[in-house]
């Protein structure tokens, strides 16, 4: 794999041979060792360092590297939506909220403890707005996520500040529908 990966001058040969090391990580944590001394990791670097292509450099990072950077990202989100100028700022983009709850359960469980406690934060100190940021949240589907987040279980932290979003945003539900309709649109009654 490594030949293919230093000297082969193609770039899906070279991205075909990422692959394989992918699968083979995920399988056999001897097998990694021996990838490690046969000079794997720094002919994946100098992919990262030299980018020959977008594909490869990505491919290069391997393991969950996706999930990484949307944890620390979203981390990153978090810490700063403790500061005023932080939830300002998030305030102002229309398209904070949607993309928090769409996030939810979607990444990794440290992804969702972020992304409730950055909501919550966002929720919280909805002063000056008086409730956009949670009704804007129902309307994009978090109620439904918060409580299938209550009932596969999270942490105590995450549990409390969830727990906390479902009791204010109890008063924007009037009018929303807390389940998609048209998911029972041809559902038959037996009355």
């Amino acid at each position: 794999m490594v030949c293919f990966m230093k000297h082969n001058q193609e770039i899906p040969v070279k991205q075909n041979a990422i692959s394989v090391l992918k699968e083979i990580k995920s399988f056999d944590q001897q097998e990694i060792e021996v990838m490690i001394d046969s000079g794997v990791d720094e002919t994946l670097m100098k992919f990262i360092e030299e980018p020959i292509s977008r594909t490869i450099t990505k491919a290069s990072l391997i393991v969950d590297s996706e999930k990484s950077i949307c944890e620390k990202g979203l981390g990153v989100l978090d810490r700063l939506f403790e500061s005023k100028e932080g939830r300002e700022e998030a305030y102002q983009n229309a398209l904070t909220v949607p993309v928090l709850v769409k996030k939810i359960l979607r990444v990794s469980e440290l992804a969702t403890e972020f992304l409730v406690s950055a909501i919550w934060k966002l929720s919280k100190f909805d002063k000056k707005n008086e409730g956009k940021i949670l009704f804007e949240a129902l309307q994009v589907g978090v109620f439904q996520k918060l409580v299938l987040l209550l009932q596969c279980g999270c942490d105590d932290s995450t549990k409390e500040k969830t727990s906390q979003l479902l009791k204010l945003m109890n008063p924007y539900r009037a009018g929303l529908e807390c389940t998609e309709s048209s998911d029972f649109k041809n559902l038959k009654r037996s009355f």
